[in-house]
């Protein structure tokens, strides 16, 4: 009895100590989340995908690294860019939002260590 009080007090141990060293440093994952389910919706009326809910699931989980970089966009710089994807006809920006100036917040910006690194070479 007592070893198998043991095992199971060692598997909660166990798992308890794998999900802390799974953690992320995601940023913005809602706000991830609600620009990529704006992408879903235009592009599914642009008829450039069938499933929109199975966009959206993808997305769901996709979304869990968060937006680039190590900031969260406020509601403001998302709401911009989830009405520059909806209201674009052409669907360009939901191909692209980082070209758009209202999703500029998700083109990552490069660290100090990384540019150091670029300019060593």
């Amino acid at each position: 009895m007592r070893t198998r009080q043991s095992s199971a007090l060692f598997a909660l141990l166990g798992t308890a100590l794998l999900g802390l060293a799974c953690g992320t440093d995601a940023v913005g994952v809602e706000a991830c989340r609600k620009i990529e389910d704006a992408r879903c919706t235009r592009f599914h009326g642009c008829e450039l995908i069938a499933d929109l809910a199975a966009c959206q699931r993808f997305y769901r989980d996709q979304c869990l690294g968060g937006v680039p970089g190590k900031v969260t966009p406020n509601a403001s710089q998302v709401n911009s860019c989830v009405a520059a994807i909806t209201e674009d006809v052409t669907c360009g920006v939901a191909k692209a939002p980082e070209k758009s100036n209202a999703c500029a917040f998700l083109i990552p910006v490069p660290s100090a260590g990384s540019a150091g690194a670029a300019s060593a070479k």
